[in-house]
C-alpha cells in the first residue's frame, strides 16, 4: 500500500508541474473551407484535418498556415510559444489556443 501511495503522489506532482508550466494567453479564431490545413511549426509544416485537435510549438507569436493554396497568418499574444489548433468536424471554424511555456 505504501509504494502505491508514493506512486500516486508522484503522478500528481508531475501533473501539477506540467499544468503550471503552460499559461493560456488567448484564444483566437480562423476559417478554412478545406479539409486539410498546414501549420508552420518550429520543426516544419504540420497537417491538421477537420475534426482534429493538435498542439505545436511555433517559431513566434505570428505564424502562417495554408488553407488550400491560400497562405494565411495568425497573430497570438506576445510570448506565445505553443498553440493548440482545434478544427470543427464540419464547417470552416478553427480555434487557436495560444500558450506560453
Amino acid at each position: 500500500m505504501r509504494s502505491l501511495s508514493l506512486l500516486i503522489a508522484s503522478m500528481i506532482l508531475v501533473f501539477v508541474e506540467v499544468a503550471d508550466a503552460r499559461t493560456l494567453l488567448e484564444t483566437t479564431h480562423g476559417k478554412c473551407t478545406r479539409e486539410l490545413i498546414t501549420v508552420q511549426t518550429t520543426t516544419g509544416m504540420a497537417d491538421v484535418t477537420q475534426g482534429q485537435s493538435r498542439e505545436f510549438h511555433v517559431p513566434s507569436n505570428r505564424f502562417w498556415w495554408n488553407c488550400g493554396k491560400e497562405q494565411k497568418w495568425t497573430t497570438c499574444s506576445e510570448g506565445t510559444t505553443l498553440i493548440v489548433v482545434t478544427r470543427a468536424s464540419k464547417g470552416r471554424d478553427i480555434s487557436w489556443a495560444c500558450y506560453s511555456e
